[in-house]
């Protein structure tokens, strides 16, 4: 009689293959491409804790080599927000940006909630302007409610997204990777680093977000101190310091306060509008 354990044993590698992540391909062409692209969807746990927890889709583009090296690692670009789709730049590496996969795959992933990757959208904080007030307390309350019915919120966070993209690169036979992260896609990148360094190659950050950088809260201030420099920088130019700027500029540098900009929308609007006519002038654009 054979032992419990010989028959787990001989069974299991049938079993490991049965349940081994895969990806469903299907070609796709990006805008301006004249080439087929890699979209596939993965299904990853929602809790990376609990695999037997409920499956939800990751979406990918995979953006191939124009004359593959087998050596050179795929580059994997990381969107910030949170919430921004990195798959939507794919048009992108289809042209002008063709040369960054000379030799190597490009690799875009719709992190979790976000893109076509589960999506955790709310049509009610989707600003339809820029100087509408970003996530107002009551609007946010009322999104949280209605997407906690179908998703538990508290699995879509950095670490379950570093969970997400590790499965990704073991699924697509990758050892090691190159990261490039812009923003918050600095934050995921550094956090991937950490979870496992052994396979991350290198890593491109731009506007790194510290870890202890706490998005949104500090939105308003950052956005204050970089229209603050932009206009330190005009008065600093003899070009952007003509007469004609100087006025311009002025009206827009009192208008422009971000704390107050709910109240002074459409003087902004026509501060800027007044304006256009001396910048052109100025600087001879049409």
């Amino acid at each position: 009689m054979r032992k419990p354990w010989l028959l787990l044993a001989l069974c299991a590698p049938g079993l490991a293959q049965a349940t081994a992540p895969s990806i469903e391909w299907t070609p796709c062409t990006p805008d301006g491409a004249t080439e087929a692209f890699r979209c596939g969807a993965l299904l990853v746990p929602e809790d990376h804790a609990r695999p037997d927890s409920r499956r939800i889709k990751l979406h990918l583009v995979v953006a191939p080599a124009l004359d593959a090296d087998p050596k050179r690692a795929p580059l994997f670009e990381l969107a910030g927000g949170p919430g921004v789709s990195a798959a939507s730049g794919a048009s992108f590496y289809a042209n002008e940006g063709a040369s960054h996969r000379q030799h190597r795959d490009i690799v875009l992933v719709d992190q979790r909630g976000t893109g076509e990757s589960t999506p955790l959208r709310c049509a009610e904080l989707e600003l339809a302007s820029p100087l509408a007030r970003m996530y107002p307390p009551d609007a946010v309350r009322r999104c949280r409610a209605t997407l906690a019915t179908h998703a538990d919120l508290s699995k879509y966070t950095t670490q379950q997204s570093v969970a997400d993209l590790e499965l990704v690169r073991k699924t697509l036979g990758h050892e090691r990777v190159d990261l490039f992260g812009l923003s918050y896609g600095t934050r995921l990148a550094l956090a991937s680093i950490e979870h496992a360094p052994a396979h991350v190659r290198s890593a491109v950050l731009i506007g790194v977000v510290p870890a202890d950088a706490r998005l949104p809260l500090w939105h308003a201030r950052n956005a204050q101190q970089t229209l603050d420099q932009v206009f330190a920088d005009c008065e600093a130019d003899s070009t952007c310091h003509a007469e004609t700027c100087v006025r311009c500029f002025s009206r827009i540098r009192r208008s422009m306060s971000i704390s107050a900009a709910l109240s002074i929308q459409s003087h902004v609007r026509r501060s800027t509008a007044s304006c256009r006519g001396s910048l052109r002038r100025v600087t001879g654009s049409g």
